[in-house]
């Protein structure tokens, strides 16, 4: 989406410096990822200031963003770029951009978010409706942050038909500020459950903060997972006053898992028989049954279903990788409670004899100790066990426990990892468990399985 400088005026106060020289071909927020023609934002953080490099780039801007007194401090008067001063911190103005520009979409604009779940319902929703609309944008990633939403709706076409956003917290209110920034015709909400409880406090904590999505479209259609729904009604009643589409049931079969779609059972065509890619499945299906109904468009449900197909887990998230004679599951992206849980009785379910490589699970507050304990190991032949969270366990019959991911753990886990036929590897970011995943796939010559 080309941003002209009228669109920047009107969205935040501030004043011109200089005339700007045309409508800017996007939005650059880092100089490292700039191109000629673009505008340049100078975002200001916890450890950096890029009011102080605008100068590599000024050249070639279209204009300059930058708060008054910083692009002052930072040498901007000496600059002859146009520039935009705004009397906000830069942050608050991009997001205020953005939402001048998200009114600027006439397409359907579909925002998800939820406690696990939510990248994949993303990517799974962003196939189908690809597949039966065509003109899709969608979240990168895991752009959905109070910089990555946006940058994703920025970077839609103006014709676009479906903006697909992801939006994520770990802070009361972030929610409210990004559903903001969406306007979403359709929420969707795919789980409630203890994460982020650093930020959020408890579990009601955790609802109400997602329970602003839907309190912020309560004139469009909300598809809210069934699990979460009591979980709401006990602590977010009033945002279940918005009108739902229904969910359809995910249904077990030989093969794996279907759906029950108006009498009938659909197949879904996943490379691995996850419950948890079942369930994002059925909250896709109904999110693209309220995105079609506001285009006034008529796509029948094994159409819908079959444009999962060319659907593909994210890297970190369930992805798994074929070893000679058994599976690699990398799922090391993130972990909290109930995403562990569902991972580990998916392993279960796999052939044995089976192996659990888990790092530690981030942001949990005081509740960590607890939930670190109360995880249940039971029907898996071996588990690695990586951090200090982690070491009341240590002794514990079929366990490796290590305090950090260094190179006596890896060591261990690779001379064990031939022994297994599925193997799981999972933690929080700062777990950092990707490295094992690395190490296991040179070890064992893993190829992608999908």
């Amino acid at each position: 989406m080309r941003i002209s400088p009228r669109l920047i005026s009107e969205a935040v106060p501030g004043r011109w410096i200089g005339a700007p020289r045309s409508a800017a071909a996007q939005l650059a927020l880092d100089t490292r990822h700039f191109t000629p023609g673009d505008a340049f934002l100078a975002l200001v953080g916890a450890r950096f200031d890029a009011h102080r490099f605008a100068h590599e780039v000024a050249d070639e801007a279209a204009w300059l963003v930058g708060e008054e007194a910083r692009a002052r401090a930072a040498g901007w008067d000496a600059l002859d770029a146009p520039q935009y001063r705004v009397r906000v911190d830069t942050l608050e103005a991009l997001g205020e951009i953005a939402r001048a520009a998200r009114r600027r979409i006439n397409g359907c604009v579909v925002a998800i978010t939820g406690s696990v779940g939510k990248t994949t319902t993303k990517s799974m929703l962003t196939a189908m409706l690809r597949a039966a609309v065509g003109r899709v944008h969608a979240t990168v990633g895991n752009e959905n942050n109070l910089v990555g939403v946006p940058k994703t709706v920025l970077a839609a076409p103006e014709d676009v038909r479906v903006l697909v956003l992801e939006l994520g917290t770990n802070q009361p209110g972030e929610i409210a500020r990004l559903s903001a920034i969406a306007m979403p015709d359709v929420a969707v909400i795919t789980a409630i459950a203890p994460a982020h409880l650093a930020g959020l406090g408890s579990l009601e904590g955790v609802a109400r903060e997602k329970a602003a999505l839907l309190q912020a479209c309560k004139e469009g259609v909300a598809v809210v997972a069934p699990e979460a729904r009591p979980v709401l009604a006990r602590y977010a009643p009033a945002a279940l006053s918005i009108r739902e589409a229904p969910v359809p049931a995910v249904v077990p079969t030989e093969e794996g898992w279907a759906l029950s779609l108006h009498g009938r059972v659909v197949a879904l065509p996943l490379a691995l028989p996850f419950a948890g890619w079942a369930k994002a499945a059925a909250l896709s299906v109904a999110a693209a049954r309220a995105v079609l109904d506001r285009l006034g468009m008529s796509v029948s449900d094994e159409k819908l279903v079959a444009g999962l197909a060319s659907w593909r887990p994210e890297a970190g998230r369930m992805h798994p990788y074929r070893l000679r004679g058994g599976l690699l599951i990398d799922d090391s992206y993130n972990a909290n409670p109930a995403s562990m849980e569902a991972a580990l009785a998916f392993l279960r379910t796999m052939p044995a004899p089976r192996l659990a490589v888990l790092g530690e699970m981030a942001e949990l507050g005081e509740e960590a100790a607890r939930f670190h304990e109360g995880l249940s190991l039971v029907g898996i032949e071996r588990v690695v066990l990586v951090g200090e969270l982690f070491a009341s366990r240590r002794d514990e019959p079929g366990v490796d426990w290590f305090a950090e991911l260094d190179e006596e753990a890896l060591a261990r886990i690779e001379a064990l990892a031939p022994g297994f036929r599925t193997i799981l590897v999972k933690g929080s970011r700062a777990a950092r468990m990707e490295r094992v995943v690395a190490r296991l796939r040179e070890a064992l010559g893993a190829a992608h399985a999908v």
